[in-house]
């Protein structure tokens, strides 16, 4: 669960980041941002949700780079303004365009594994620091109140008799 949110919201960033450094252009608009959220909880659940992309390391690296190209298409797609950006109108991809996404899904394998060591590493120092937690002791047999309970309001209905309408008390009609 924490590599997938990581990646995910890693992926988003540095897409975003990789995108502005090589092409330089203005901030995101609404449709692009909202197409790299969808792109980034996509491989976030992805990364969350598949064994091999959860456990492996060429698995994480895999996503990275699946989100960088999806990264790369919804700051592509959602802009308007995007279609006349000199890194776009001669080719989609550009050897500088390219680079930037595979250095930015690389070093986010690479921090989030460090990150993934470093909370094994705090972990297991915290557990062999503090105590062991104290487990209350549980009295024997069975417990001291016994709680039964009936529920008579069933067996009220079934003997009611359901042919009568509703109407008056029996002393108050006339």
């Amino acid at each position: 669960m924490l590599r997938g949110g990581s990646a995910g919201s890693v992926s988003g960033a540095l897409a975003v980041a990789a995108h502005g450094w090589i092409s330089g252009t203005e901030p995101l608009h609404a449709g692009s941002l909202m197409l790299l959220v969808a792109s980034s909880a996509a491989v976030g659940g992805s990364v969350a949700a598949v064994g091999a992309l959860r456990t492996s390391r060429i698995g994480l690296v895999a996503a990275l780079l699946g989100g960088q190209l999806l990264g790369h298409f919804a700051m592509m797609w959602g802009s308007p303004g995007m279609s006349h950006d000199p890194q776009h109108s001669t080719s989609m991809w550009s050897p500088a365009m390219l680079g930037a996404h595979l250095v930015a899904a690389c070093a986010a394998a690479v921090v989030i594994l460090g990150a993934e060591v470093a909370y094994r590493i705090c972990t297991t120092v915290l557990a062999r620091v503090l105590p062991a937690p104290v487990s209350l002791p549980i009295p024997p047999g069975p417990p001291k109140l016994a709680i039964t309970h009936g529920d008579r309001v069933i067996l009220r209905v079934f003997a009611a008799d359901v042919c009568r309408t509703r109407g008056p008390p029996a002393c108050v009609r006339g």
